[in-house]
């Protein structure tokens, strides 16, 4: 619990409404008398810097017993050369004279050898058991019109004040303390809430249940976390889907020659196993469906490592024209059986792994021999276009419907005559597309189909012709 989102940003409000609590405590009612001493003695301060200002004036009287009675202040000025000037004004009631001579006459004195030119000092009177501030300063010091200003004024007293405050303070903060609880706890939950549900919907794509409705609250973060998540929960829905399907075929095309080869031992074993006729012909079955088995488990593998990037990838300068010719030696046993047409443009180079180009072009070819049509034809062209080396592998089939054609470079997909995909065939072992695909887009290779109904297919790849320049091959993109 103490881990959770919703703990946590419960603490943080938490936190930060105490600490501004403590903070306005502090201010407000700890520092409350320090901070009245300091207005008073600011509006002392000024009160001296007006009686400065209208020193000279004739009605300097007038300007102090003004001062005065708008501030509630003691004031008396004491002219140096002519004490006979000197006057006082009294506004704030009952004074403890005998108090406040001596501390007048002590002032003077340190007045005149204090740095600052002033002097402030807090008092109290015991006769009326009053706290006090006296300020003294010098003005027009050093000519005939020098004088002594003192202001006295009380200061009050702050107890029942600070009592009140704090009164209202406690109140004032209870309140907003248990609004502060409620309002946290909302936003917490707010926020939290579509995470939870997030959380509980990524839990059950484990178990299969990729359609879970996933919360995208009403934050952005929150509502694109959401929508990737429902994305990936697509993403790995296909993924168990193609998953299924892959173990499905891999599981049906592995029974098969399996049976195969154990029904026949077994022939050998009861039946043919003196008969030699019989035997070769029985063991020719065997070889054929070990050959299919063999090719299957290569297929998968090579397709499993070209999709996880653990394929050793080592491209070089090769002679297509040439490796092309030799990939077609393979073929020529058929040749009782199939018509090819060839055309090769001599002298085209690339710049490709041989070994997997070279596993291109056989599974292209064999494509085109599975699929082509009663006529036995299949047309294989090599030729330069536009600084490419253009390969292309032609049946005469019966074509993919043009809704198909996205989808033919899928492992295992196959269009049936009845309409039916992603079923096995029964020649192939059905990865042989989608190996072609990995292994062009491995090179950045531009490929494709052009095929129409009842006329055939055609796969195609272009490779950039790489040239010999000083010593050196590059391609001519380069």
């Amino acid at each position: 619990m103490f881990k959770s989102i919703k703990f946590k940003i419960w603490l943080s409000i938490a936190s930060l409404l105490v600490f501004i609590i403590a903070l306005m405590y502090i201010l407000q009612i700890m520092s409350f008398p320090a901070y009245y001493e300091y207005m008073k003695t600011a509006e002392i301060r000024k009160a001296v810097d007006t009686i400065e200002e209208n020193w000279y004036q004739d009605n300097i009287k007038e300007v102090v017993s003004d001062l005065a009675k708008e501030k509630k202040f003691y004031v008396q000025i004491v002219f140096t050369a002519l004490p006979s000037l000197s006057f006082t004004t009294n506004e704030i009631g009952k004074v403890s004279t005998d108090t406040l001579s001596k501390a007048i006459l002590q002032l003077k004195g340190d007045i005149l050898t204090s740095q600052e030119g002033y002097i402030m000092r807090a008092l109290e009177s015991k006769e009326i058991n009053q706290k006090a501030l006296l300020y003294g300063t010098v003005i027009a010091k050093g000519t005939d019109d020098e004088a002594f200003i003192f202001i006295y004024n009380y200061i009050q007293p702050m107890g029942t004040t600070t009592k009140i405050l704090e009164s209202q303070f406690f109140v004032v903060t209870s309140f907003i303390i248990l609004l502060s609880i409620a309002i946290s706890v909302f936003i917490s939950m707010h926020i939290s809430k579509p995470i939870i549900g997030i959380n509980k919907a990524a839990k059950q794509l484990p178990q299969g249940k990729f359609n879970v409705k996933i919360p995208k609250g009403e934050y952005l973060e929150i509502s694109e976390l959401a929508k990737t998540l429902e994305s990936a929960a697509k993403e790995i829905e296909k993924s168990d889907i193609i998953r299924k399907e892959l173990l499905s075929n891999i599981s049906h095309d592995l029974r098969t020659p399996l049976t195969m080869i154990k029904a026949y031992a077994e022939m050998i074993r009861d039946l043919s196993g003196n008969n030699p006729e019989k035997r070769e012909k029985h063991l020719a079955v065997i070889i054929d469906e070990t050959n299919r088995l063999s090719s299957l488990v290569n297929d998968i593998l090579d397709l499993s490592r070209l999709e996880s990037g653990s394929e050793h990838f080592d491209p070089t300068i090769i002679d297509f024209s040439k490796e092309l010719a030799e990939i077609l030696k393979r073929f020529e046993i058929l040749t009782n059986n199939y018509d090819f047409e060839i055309e090769i443009e001599e002298n085209l180079f690339i710049y490709a792994d041989k070994v997997k180009i070279g596993q291109v072009i056989y599974n292209l070819i064999n494509n085109s021999i599975t699929y082509t049509g009663q006529d036995k034809k299949i047309f294989v062209r090599l030729y330069s276009e536009s600084g490419y080396a253009r390969f292309e592998a032609q049946d005469t089939g019966e074509g993919i419907p043009k809704e198909d054609l996205p989808f033919i470079w899928e492992r295992y997909y196959k269009v049936q005559k009845n309409g039916d995909t992603h079923k096995m065939g029964k020649v192939g072992t059905g990865l042989g597309l989608s190996i072609v695909k990995n292994v062009l887009e491995l090179h950045h290779f531009r490929y494709g189909v052009k095929s129409a109904v009842g006329k055939g297919s055609l796969f195609w790849f272009e490779a950039p012709i790489a040239q010999l320049k000083e010593n050196s091959f590059a391609t001519e993109d380069n």
